[in-house]
């Protein structure tokens, strides 16, 4: 529901902005872990990368009718920073790098970055079936982080 002027009340921009600040990470990460997927040479990595790529991918269309729907289509998703972007660069030109202890510790932080975000937007939007849709997304992004931590333990 927009006001008289067009815009949304203050509640329904934070949930918008936060929807689009998580739907920009996702968008990024597919990019990312494609990339790592069909240029590592480890199987459990490829799979691993894979599946995070995947889940990206459903997380991404999974809000954007919400983004569509309350931003009239307007959103400013693909203004916001890549914050893959530092992982993409140490690893665009030598796919080996990914499959370093140091660089899936990076990762793995990175990710555990991303879990929060997803967690504290859980606690910060005020529509509850948004809530219940990130908590769920929560859950899929946490099973994959304890992968990555076992994943980690390899190396």
């Amino acid at each position: 529901m927009t006001s008289q002027n067009g815009a949304l009340p203050k509640e329904e921009q934070t949930d918008l902005d936060l929807i689009i600040e998580i739907h920009a990470l996702c968008r990024h990460g597919v990019a990312f872990y494609q990339h790592l997927a069909n240029d590592v040479d480890d199987y459990s990595l490829r799979r691993l990368f894979s599946r995070m790529m995947q889940l990206r991918h459903v997380i991404v269309s999974s809000l954007m009718p919400y983004i569509q729907h309350h931003s009239g289509g307007n959103s400013a998703a693909g203004a916001l920073p890549n914050s893959y972007a530092p992982l993409y660069d140490s690893v665009q030109n030598n796919a080996k790098k990914a499959e370093t202890s140091a660089f899936v510790e990076t990762l793995q932080r990175h990710e555990a970055n991303t879990l929060l975000l997803l967690k504290l937007a859980v606690k910060r939007v005020t529509r509850r079936e948004l809530s219940i849709r990130l908590s769920n997304i929560a859950a899929d992004v946490q099973v994959e982080n304890d992968l990555l931590e076992e994943t980690k333990k390899r190396f």
